[in-house]
């Protein structure tokens, strides 16, 4: 079990923001999970072969990994001492680190599906590209309903020459559980990564990318956190460019209720020798509640004259000029606050593979009804499609009832005599 005590704290700079230490104290973890009934209302519903790994051990009666396809290897050895250390994270007992080797182009996404329960635990995970292959590779960080705990993953990404990997993490924990992890990836020449997060529930989770590339190589990162009640989102990257011709894209999006809180931390290094880089980050952000918060810091750090980089951020509730558009349209207030939120949202959903798109518009709707659910109403919710109306004043401004669309008002058309 990891010592709380001695975790990062914000004395420490990259933690100014959060602090994980004095969150995991707090906790009061529920019992470990000990029947698969249990693991088993964890899960998420996957499309492709599955590993379920329960506080870092490979849970076989789950998982596929005696039918993987040929192009994939998955063993697991003794965990050896960290090659780096960053802080405290980097030092917890680890038991067993799991390695996944990818040698060719796989027809279907893999999913790896972490779940948490009991005491704080930390584990190490190692994936592996060779030269010119490709995959999808998705990551669920989940656990049971009413779950308090715990988890921290160590992972290392790398990324053969000519390869192309595409990595979605997906954290959705029940509102008492606590997540933080570390990826760090390496792109070889002329490799392609891009990744795709989304951060909703749990109390408070902490997600780190830390890249190192090489040359004429591609970075691209979408993330996307939902917060609501005194929920802690955390996004922070660190991208090393050490050659020539690196493509870099890094956006964020954080939309933040109640006391909710969101950081996003991104940092540019681009060596001497890094000449042609071009690198971009943005963060934006939609406070729907005057007690919401967000804390941004952007960092450059360039040695290289030849390149192109920069950073930009955005804070603010919804824009008047589109409500009142959208009201002269025929939409009540509370339906068009409704609209732009989800519009906010749903475009950073679709930078995830199109097999989770389904599944994503219904957490996406879920997290919606929970205000609702949260003050003891019935949600009363159809699909988010068609037109947005609504017949009785919603709770909140941003809440809704959605109707199908013959239900919405028809616009007479205008024409010009």
């Amino acid at each position: 079990m990891p010592n709380a005590a001695a975790l990062p704290t914000p004395k420490q700079e990259a933690w100014k923001f959060t602090n994980l230490a004095r969150t995991v104290q707090s906790l009061n973890c529920t019992p470990l999970c000990t029947t698969l009934e249990c693991l088993e209302a964890a899960l998420p519903i996957v499309s492709g072969p599955q590993l379920v790994f329960h506080n870092g051990i490979l849970v076989p009666q789950l998982s596929q990994a005696q039918s993987l396809p040929p192009s994939i290897t998955f063993t697991a050895a003794p965990a050896a001492k960290a090659s780096v250390i960053s802080d405290e994270l980097d030092s917890l007992p680890i038991a067993t680190i799991h390695t996944l080797n990818v040698s060719d182009a796989l027809a279907q996404p893999l999913h790896l599906i972490h779940v948490a329960s009991g005491t704080p635990t930390a584990y190490a995970i190692h994936i592996t590209l060779e030269n010119g292959a490709a995959a999808t590779i998705i990551e669920h960080h989940v656990a049971a309903p009413k779950t308090v705990t715990w988890q921290h993953l160590s992972a290392t990404v790398t990324v053969g020459s000519g390869a192309v990997l595409t990595h979605s993490v997906l954290a959705d924990h029940p509102p008492h559980c606590v997540l933080s992890r570390r990826t760090r990836i390496r792109l070889q020449p002329r490799a392609s990564y891009v990744a795709a997060q989304l951060a909703v529930g749990g109390l408070l989770t902490r997600m780190e990318t830390l890249a190192t590339l090489t040359a004429n190589t591609t970075f691209a990162y979408t993330g996307l956190a939902l917060g609501r009640r005194n929920q802690h989102h955390d996004a922070t990257l660190a991208i090393t460019h050490q050659g020539e011709s690196n493509s870099t894209t890094i956006r964020q999006r954080n939309i933040l209720d109640d006391e909710a809180n969101g950081v996003f931390q991104g940092k540019f290094y681009v060596a001497q020798a890094a000449q042609f880089t071009n690198a971009y980050m943005h963060c934006h952000n939609l406070l729907l509640s005057d007690s919401a918060r967000t804390s941004h810091k952007p960092e450059l750090e360039i040695y290289a004259d030849d390149v192109k980089c920069s950073h930009g951020a955005a804070t603010g509730g919804l824009n008047p000029q589109q409500l009142f558009y959208l009201q002269a349209r025929g939409l009540t207030p509370h339906a068009a606050r409704a609209l732009l939120t989800v519009g906010f949202a749903q475009e950073f959903l679709e930078a995830f593979p199109d097999t989770l798109h389904t599944t994503l518009a219904g957490r996406l709707q879920a997290w919606l009804e929970g205000d609702r659910q949260s003050e003891g109403e019935a949600p009363d919710f159809g699909q988010l499609q068609g037109e947005w109306v609504t017949d009785k004043p919603a709770a909140r401004p941003h809440l809704r009832v959605i109707k199908d669309a013959q239900d919405a008002p028809q616009q007479e058309e205008v024409t010009d005599e």
